[in-house]
């Protein structure tokens, strides 16, 4: 898979060692962007699946700089935030929105920091 210049093999496991970075590879579709440029970002939540509680909300992440002219699909490439948590289980819930204030369906995955 490769967005923003980068190239990541998918790992066959969840389970990360506190410590490491591992990264999120997701790609954005917005049909609008094939008839111009507007401003598309993506947020996310990780959530400690044990209590259901929020411990890593995002801001806003703008991603405009990763599409290209006339392509509805936004494939981009992030760091998790995992420095501030502790080991346990978690899912991260992603989301994309546009400046027209469409917002597309969260997509969910789970992992475990060791």
């Amino acid at each position: 898979m490769v967005a923003n210049g980068l190239q990541v093999i998918p790992s066959s496991n969840n389970h990360f060692k506190k410590g490491t970075h591992p990264v999120a590879y997701i790609e954005v579709y917005d049909p609008l962007l094939q008839t111009g440029a507007l401003p598309v970002g993506i947020l996310f939540d990780i959530v400690d699946r044990k209590t259901n509680q929020k411990a890593y909300s995002s801001n806003t992440l703008l991603i405009n700089q990763y599409a290209r002219a006339g392509k509805p699909l936004v494939p981009v490439i992030f760091k998790l935030p995992l420095d501030n948590l502790q080991a346990g289980d978690y899912r991260i819930e992603i989301w994309g929105r546009d400046s027209t204030g469409s917002v597309s369906p969260v997509r969910t995955g789970d992992f475990s920091i060791e």
